[in-house]
């Protein structure tokens, strides 16, 4: 802090925020983020460098949080909660970026974070607290290039979206062969966010293969494809870039698992997509 001549204090930054303020003291008068974000820097200090390495699992994150995430409007906070079966998704999100993670009663885990200046990179992009209804991010999904818009698409998936396999048997009394297909689904309440996702998919595969339709009872907006072969083709596209990067297991195997299933009548199967295994759990 400076005095100047007259023995008065001259105006300095907020070492957090860099509000700009007057008196003494290091941090701006709003108890609810300045003055416990230094703590909070020491506890979680890998957040503080999620800005500067912006790979796909950056990307993945932002998908997942614009689709599935919760934007606390007074403490700069970001949620995600899952189904406990989808933890280790959580976990390597918090490997990666810190936070902290929390069990829930109702058999959910939660992973949050506080940090203002990813809160305030959310905002700029279009990403609000009352996201479903003033969800924006085509603007910045449209300046990503084609490997960071897949990455966000996943996570659109893994937090709005479906891969379920569904079987029938046939009706006919000679024959009770029970068949099998492959759905894919996001949901949105964005029309024009939706629309975005299937125009892009649908220029990669270079076919029509999805359109959006609203659905009343949800009171959303949807993109789906159900067939034997053709979630494949949209699924093949969205885990070509998976590698070694963050997802839901779950979604991504019983994806696989259908795929090699049905191999002789799709593209074979890229070398790098393997079956992803969970970790044991601890008994």
């Amino acid at each position: 802090m400076l005095i100047n001549k007259y023995m008065v204090y001259v105006d300095h930054q907020c070492h957090e925020c860099g509000k700009k303020i007057k008196g003494k003291g290091k941090y701006c008068a709003r108890p609810e983020y300045c003055r416990v974000l230094a703590l909070h820097k020491k506890r979680n200090p890998k957040i503080t460098t999620i800005l500067n390495n912006k790979d796909d699992n950056f990307y993945y994150l932002l998908g997942l949080i614009s689709a599935d995430g919760h934007l606390h409007k007074n403490d700069y906070g970001i949620e995600i909660t899952f189904n406990n079966k989808d933890r280790h998704t959580l976990e390597q999100i918090f490997k990666k970026y810190g936070g902290s993670i929390r069990d829930k009663k109702d058999n959910t885990v939660i992973w949050c974070v506080s940090y203002k200046p990813f809160y305030d990179y959310l905002l700029n992009i279009g990403i609000t607290p009352a996201k479903s209804n003033t969800l924006n991010v085509v603007k910045f999904f449209q300046h990503l290039n084609r490997d960071e818009k897949i990455a966000f698409i996943r996570g659109v998936l893994d937090g709005d979206g479906g891969v379920r396999v569904y079987e029938y048997q046939n009706k006919n009394k000679y024959s009770r062969k029970i068949y099998s297909y492959l759905s894919f689904d996001i949901c949105s309440n964005s029309k024009i966010f939706i629309e975005t996702i299937a125009e892009f998919l649908n220029s990669e595969l270079n076919e029509q293969l999805l359109n959006v339709t609203y659905e009343p009872k949800a009171r959303a907006y949807y993109i789906k494809s159900y067939a034997r072969f053709k979630p494949i083709r949209i699924l093949d596209l969205i885990y070509s870039t998976l590698a070694n990067n963050i997802c839901i297991h779950r979604k991504y195997n019983m994806y696989m698992t259908y795929k090699q299933t049905h191999g002789d009548h799709v593209n074979v199967v890229p070398s790098r997509l393997k079956t992803l295994n969970l970790p044991a759990k601890n008994k």
